[in-house]
């Protein structure tokens, strides 16, 4: 299925075909857990956020967060395949509630501290490891995406990852895993 990837992701920065494949698994994940495209970018001024997940050695998992005034909405999936990098597997777990007060905070404040429309789309000097991250976001009819393959300990990218799933209850994995 060549280039599935573009129906949820638009062209660009993702050309490499490396990217494209792993965006294909991507694409992939988030049809098999029946989210829809952030792309193209509705109009509304609603500030949606989602990290998509394939870690070699855990199940696929994504969450969206839907900034709705003053209160945020949480949106979590998990596929049941035990190693997603090489075996998706099929929806296994559903989450969706509203966040605390505080919750909605250390979000909020945490996606300001990781400034994520200045993270270049790929990192050239990213090393597969067979996971991939995806964090996108829409506001206002702007759509960014960014993609990694490895995040280090430490890195915001990767921090705000591990709050919306572990705000989900999906035991993140963590930025090393076995080999």
């Amino acid at each position: 299925m060549a280039n599935s990837w573009q129906s949820y992701f638009p062209a660009g920065d993702w050309e490499s075909q490396h990217y494209c494949v792993r965006l294909d698994e991507v694409s992939e994940a988030l049809f098999r857990m029946g989210e829809a495209p952030l792309w193209p970018p509705p109009a509304h001024d609603l500030l949606t956020i989602r990290v998509t997940v394939i870690p070699r050695w855990s199940f696929a998992r994504c969450v969206r967060v839907v900034e709705d005034g003053a209160r945020c909405l949480l949106s979590g999936r998990s596929l049941d395949g035990e190693e997603a990098a090489y075996e998706l597997g099929k929806l296994h777990r559903e989450v969706d509630r509203v966040l605390t007060t505080d919750e909605a905070r250390s979000v909020i404040h945490m996606w300001r501290h990781l400034r994520f429309e200045s993270l270049a789309a790929v990192d050239p000097d990213d090393v597969d490891d067979d996971s991939s991250t995806v964090i996108e976001a829409v506001r206002a009819g702007r759509y960014h995406a960014v993609r990694r393959d490895r995040i280090d300990f430490g890195d915001t990218y990767g921090e705000f990852s591990e709050l919306l799933q572990k705000l989900a209850g999906f035991d993140p994995p963590g930025p090393f895993e076995p080999d």
